[in-house]
């Protein structure tokens, strides 16, 4: 009977997809069924954040420095007029390096000073208006768009539980193809997924319109991984 069952597994195995189904070789006790089950929940996202970058290539490191200094404010009292209290605005990262000429790594031809702000809201109707206004005001680059949910934990919990029934369906199929009976499961392994989601990235470029921003639906995805007994 044992026999009858591995051969089968391995026949099914073949042409086995989005579940992976293995025999649990490894597994103490008993012949059982492992099954990976994958769930995925679209929600509208509640919060965005957005990074804006200033970057200044100058001779003298102190000259690049001074004029970054100058346009990072400027940006950053843009974006501040079209922030409120809930908002959240930081600097999220400062680099000043040397530039070389091509070759010629003896000696610095210039020096480059970067400067990142990152924006957080939760008013999704403005970000196409903090993106023009942010190049407007000096900003060379926009590092990132990404989104995230206030209950993704719920969310992904409840992703997490859909998981458990593909995996009991899809495992439910595979045994009764291989003319076997679940009994039980014997242990469930859980991964969830990254808590934000980038969707736009680019230099950004003046402009006299409001860039627009379609706000989409977002994945909130669970893995989970259940080891079945059967006989």
């Amino acid at each position: 009977m044992y026999k009858r069952f591995l051969c089968i597994l391995c026949t099914v195995l073949a042409f086995t997809g989005s579940a992976s189904m293995a025999l649990a070789q490894g597994y103490p006790g008993p012949p059982a069924i492992e099954v990976v089950g994958r769930a995925r929940i679209m929600a509208k996202p509640t919060v965005a954040a957005l990074s804006f970058s200033v970057e200044v290539t100058r001779a003298k490191a102190q000259d690049a420095v001074n004029e970054n200094a100058a346009r990072t404010q400027r940006l950053l009292d843009a974006l501040k007029k079209i922030l409120t209290k809930s908002d959240r605005l930081r600097t999220s990262a400062y680099a000043l390096s040397p530039v070389y000429k091509k070759g010629d790594r003896t000696r610095p031809a210039g020096y480059r000073a970067r400067n990142t702000t990152t924006v957080e809201t939760g008013d999704l109707d403005k970000l196409g208006r903090l993106i023009d206004e942010a190049a407007a005001a000096g900003a060379t680059g926009l590092g990132g768009l990404t989104f995230r949910c206030d209950n993704e934990e719920e969310l992904k919990t409840e992703a997490a539980a859909r998981a458990v029934k593909q995996a009991i369906k899809t495992a439910g199929a595979l045994a009764k193809a291989a003319g076997l009976t679940i009994q039980r499961i014997l242990n469930i392994s859980y991964g969830g997924s990254p808590r934000e989601r980038s969707v736009y990235g680019n230099a950004l470029a003046a402009a006299r319109t409001q860039t627009p921003v379609q706000i989409g639906e977002i994945p909130i995805e669970a893995t989970v991984t259940v080891v079945f007994k059967v006989e």
